[in-house]
């Protein structure tokens, strides 16, 4: 009996027989779509349910296929329910020290700032949250949106228990700010002036110039200039001598 099945490299559907499910005639579409992926090189995904990578074609991420592992995680997604203890998934991606005082450091998927990143049952929905929240509130229970779990050691990935405290968005900042993270001048994504345009500003300042002739020259606007000149910011640019 014919059965309808997904090309595991287009994704396009087709008619095919079971009896052909023990070769590649039964997982593709067509000879062009077996020959491309037998020649395609397989690349890393991280499973969107159990964060575990597999390899996976590259055109199946183009349409927008490949999210899951296994079928099994792709239904319990689907379902809602976990396939493994939340507790034994979150151990396995960390690496524990066997010095003490070193950081657990999370060996699975991280963002872009470096923090570690884990998908996570909620009311019935997968959520991704990050793997230092997921291992502070393993121990000490669930926290409202509003509060941080912030590093002691200033260490994205680490997941040690005893390097977590909680605090606001503004702990995070002054906490930020005191150990010289805070991004300054042109690495500031916000920031519209160079480090050698504030230089030269300083000098007009200096020299007497207005602040509006000033903020004309260099097509900002009158605060930001009075606040380089009051000191609030650009602070670590020195002024002329």
């Amino acid at each position: 009996m014919a059965i309808q099945q997904i090309c595991l490299f287009c994704g396009k559907e087709f008619i095919t027989y079971p009896s052909r499910f023990t070769s590649d005639r039964g997982k593709y579409c067509s000879v062009v779509c077996r020959g491309l992926a037998r020649r395609a090189k397989p690349v890393k995904r991280q499973c969107r349910y159990c964060s575990k990578e597999f390899d996976i074609i590259p055109r199946w991420l183009k349409i927008s296929k490949g999210w899951y592992c296994s079928q099994v995680c792709f239904r319990a997604a689907r379902r809602g329910k976990e396939t493994m203890p939340f507790a034994e998934r979150l151990a396995g991606w960390i690496k524990f020290p066997t010095n003490e005082g070193d950081c657990a450091i999370w060996t699975g998927h991280t963002d872009k700032a470096g923090y570690g990143k884990i998908s996570k049952l909620v009311d019935g929905k997968v959520i991704s949250v990050r793997s230092h929240r997921a291992v502070y509130e393993l121990y000490f229970g669930s926290l409202d949106s509003s509060v941080n779990v912030l590093h002691s050691c200033d260490n994205p990935p680490c997941c040690d228990i005893r390097h977590l405290f909680i605090g606001t968005q503004a702990d995070n900042i002054k906490d930020k700010v005191s150990k010289g993270r805070q991004a300054k001048g042109e690495k500031n994504n916000h920031a519209k002036l160079t480090e050698r345009e504030v230089e030269k500003i300083k000098f007009l300042i200096r020299k007497g110039n207005t602040l509006t002739s000033i903020a004309y020259r260099f097509d900002v606007t009158i605060t930001a200039i009075s606040e380089i000149k009051a000191g609030r910011t650009w602070k670590h640019i020195l002024w002329p001598i």
